[in-house]
């Protein structure tokens, strides 16, 4: 399974990660983000509720581009990520 997810982490245009509570000490979200840094992947992380990182993980993606999709209206959240999609699917 590792295998295919580096596999398919590896094609992938784009790299998002949608975070709660739920998966912050997920090893397999850690080391799929690892994974998409290190191939330099344009990243975006998706706040889906409320969140406080480990300070490790904090860290790692501290210079990624964030959206908290709790604090937006939907039609807006959706706007903002077909844009910033968009824009990284076309450079």
């Amino acid at each position: 399974m590792e295998k295919s997810i580096a596999v398919n982490l590896e094609k992938c245009g784009v790299f998002l990660v949608f975070i709660t509570p739920q998966i912050v000490n997920s090893e397999y979200v850690r080391k799929e983000i690892s994974f998409a840094l290190k191939k330099k992947k344009p990243f975006f992380a998706i706040y889906l509720k409320e969140t406080k990182l480990p300070t490790e993980l904090e860290f790692e993606i501290a210079d990624i581009q964030a959206m908290m999709m709790y604090l937006m209206p939907k039609a807006e959240f959706y706007a903002k990520l077909k844009e910033l999609l968009s824009n990284s699917l076309n450079n």
